[in-house]
C-alpha cells in the first residue's frame, strides 16, 4: 500500500480525509448479544445481522468517510498460537446461531461496497494497525470503530479509537483517563496484568492496579525487569521475578504487528456508494422491512453527498494556520464568527473562531475545546495576536 501523500493545492492547507476501520469482529459479537431472539419467519436467526448493519450504517452515515473497509478474523490458528499454544485456549467455541448467520453479514458487507479483509494466519488487530499505520503515513486522519482495549496501543494525535456503543472516542487523552496511561505503555500494562479472556497469563499475582503503579514508576516493560531489585514490597518483587519469562511472552502476544503485506492500495478502499438493488433483496429476506423503506430514500444519499461537497476545515496545527493567514491576506472581505462558552459577554471565554470568504469552504480554529476525544488546539493568545 504505497501511495503518495494528499495535499490541497490552496496554498498549502491540508485536508485530511478521514478512513475509517471497523473491527468487523467486535461487531459480529457485539451485535449478538444486544439483540436476542430475532429471526425471519424461515427459522434464520437474523439478530446479529440486523444489529451489525444498523451499527454499520450509523458509522457511515455519522462519520462520512473517504476511505472504509471492514476487518475479520480468519479462521484457524495465528502466529499467536505458535508462540503460545495456549492462546485463547479459555475461549468458548462461537455460539451456532450466530456462526449460521455470518456469510450473511459478509455478504452485507459485499452489497454495501465496502472491502472486506482478513488474512489467514494474523487476527483482524493486526491488519487494523497495519492499515491504520499506511493510513497515517498517507495523511489520512484515522478512526478505528471498535471497544476493544489491545488496539488502545495504536492510538496518537492521527489515530483515534471509536467505541461506538459507549458513544466514546479515545485520543491519547481519553485513553490516558480511562487507562492511567498513555497509549504508548498500553502493552506494558497488558503484558504484567495479563488478559484472562485471551488467557495471556502476564505477571502472576499482579492485577492491573499493581501493573498500573509499576508502569507508572518504571514505565517500558524491559525498565520493569532492569529494575527488578528496587520493587517493593518484597512480595511483589519476588511474584515479578518469578515471572520473568510470562510477562516477555505476554508483551509478545498483546503486541501488535503493523507490518503485514497487506495485497490492496488504499484507493481501492474509496467509500462509495452501496448496491440498493441487492441490498433491498436482501433486507427482504431477511424481512427487515424498516430498512428497505430507509434504503429507498434517495433525498437522504443526496443529503450525504451535498455534505462531501462542501470543504470545512479544521485548523490544528501551525503549518496550516500560517497558511490560512497567507490566504486571508489575499481577499477582501472576510467572513468571523466566533464560538464562546457564555452568552454574556464579560463572562464569556472564546471557544473558537470560524472564517469563510469563498462559497463553500470554512475554516475552524478551536482553542478552548474541553471534552473526551477533543484534539490538541493551537494555543489562544498566539492565534488572537496573529488574527489581529
Amino acid at each position: 500500500m504505497k501511495e503518495p501523500k494528499e495535499e490541497s493545492k490552496d496554498n498549502n492547507i491540508q485536508k485530511h480525509e478521514r478512513f475509517v476501520i471497523i473491527d468487523g469482529q467486535s461487531y459480529i459479537y457485539r451485535a449478538f448479544f444486544a439483540i436476542r431472539r430475532l429471526s425471519n419467519s424461515k427459522g434464520l436467526p437474523t439478530n446479529a445481522i440486523y444489529g451489525f448493519v444498523t451499527m454499520m450504517q450509523k458509522v457511515i452515515k455519522d462519520l462520512m468517510p473517504d476511505y472504509v473497509c471492514i476487518v475479520f478474523d480468519s479462521k484457524g490458528p495465528t502466529f499467536r498460537h505458535v508462540i503460545y499454544n495456549d492462546y485463547k485456549a479459555n475461549r468458548p467455541p462461537m455460539p451456532d446461531d450466530l456462526s449460521i448467520q455470518i456469510p450473511h453479514i459478509h455478504s452485507l458487507v459485499e452489497a454495501y461496497n465496502i472491502k472486506r479483509l482478513a488474512i489467514p494466519g494474523y487476527e483482524a488487530d493486526d491488519i487494523i494497525a497495519t492499515l491504520a499505520k499506511e493510513g497515517e503515513r498517507q495523511n489520512k486522519e484515522i478512526i478505528i470503530i471498535s471497544g476493544d482495549k489491545d488496539l488502545m496501543q495504536l492510538v496518537n494525535e492521527n489515530i483515534s479509537i471509536y467505541d461506538t456503543m459507549k458513544d466514546k472516542i479515545y485520543n491519547p487523552q481519553g485513553v490516558e483517563e480511562k487507562y492511567g496511561v498513555k497509549p504508548e505503555y498500553i502493552i506494558d500494562l497488558l503484558a504484567l496484568a495479563g488478559d484472562s479472556s485471551d488467557n495471556i497469563p502476564g505477571a502472576r499475582g499482579v492485577g492491573e492496579k499493581t501493573a498500573l503503579s509499576l508502569v507508572k514508576k518504571y514505565g517500558h516493560t524491559e525498565e520493569i525487569l532492569k529494575n527488578i531489585e528496587e520493587i517493593e514490597p518484597a512480595s511483589l518483587r519476588e511474584k515479578i521475578r518469578g515471572s520473568q519469562a510470562d510477562i516477555l511472552l505476554s508483551h509478545r502476544l498483546v503486541t501488535l504487528r503493523d507490518d503485514l503485506n497487506i495485497n490492496i492500495s488504499l484507493s481501492e478502499l474509496k467509500a462509495t456508494a452501496p448496491d440498493r438493488e441487492k441490498l433491498n433483496k436482501m433486507f427482504a429476506e431477511y424481512e427487515f422491512r424498516s430498512l428497505i423503506e430507509s434504503a429507498d430514500k434517495s433525498e437522504i444519499e443526496s443529503k450525504i453527498v451535498e455534505l462531501k461537497k462542501k470543504d470545512y476545515r479544521t485548523i490544528l496545527n501551525f503549518r496550516d494556520f500560517e497558511a490560512l493567514l497567507i490566504r486571508l491576506e489575499q481577499v477582501d472581505e472576510i467572513a468571523i464568527d466566533t464560538e464562546t462558552d457564555s452568552i454574556k459577554p464579560y463572562e464569556a471565554n472564546l471557544v473558537g473562531i470560524s472564517i469563510c470568504f469563498e462559497v463553500g469552504t470554512s475554516y475552524y480554529i478551536p482553542l478552548l475545546h474541553r471534552y473526551l476525544g477533543s484534539p490538541v488546539q493551537l494555543e489562544s493568545n498566539l492565534v488572537r495576536e496573529k488574527l489581529n
